[in-house]
């Protein structure tokens, strides 16, 4: 028996589609100093659009029904490049299953 935990990144991560200001997102796991890839709290999005701000970031990740997000800790987005590595405040699970 085993327990999976899905994290609000994992959550965000294994949606089918993100789209922010008429672009499609590539959402990935990062995986940063202190994380692990299995319980991290951390996402790359690629992909951004060059009029995409910071706080339309937030906005979109912090929204459960639209991203699978949760409250965000921190975004560090470079605009010229149309990244941004987002970090969320709670990397504990939504729910474990029993496998």
């Amino acid at each position: 028996m085993s327990v999976v935990v899905h994290t609000v990144a994992n959550s965000v991560v294994q949606r089918e589609k993100h789209t922010l200001n008429e672009a499609t997102l590539d959402v990935s796991l990062e995986v940063c100093e202190g994380q692990s890839k299995v319980g991290g709290k951390t996402i790359k999005v690629t992909g951004l659009a060059a009029k995409t701000t910071k706080d339309s970031i937030i906005n979109y990740f912090e929204n459960e029904r639209r991203s699978g997000g949760g409250a965000v800790e921190s975004v560090e987005f470079q605009c010229d490049t149309g990244v941004a590595l987002l970090t969320f405040e709670d990397a504990n699970g939504k729910c474990f299953e029993v496998v």
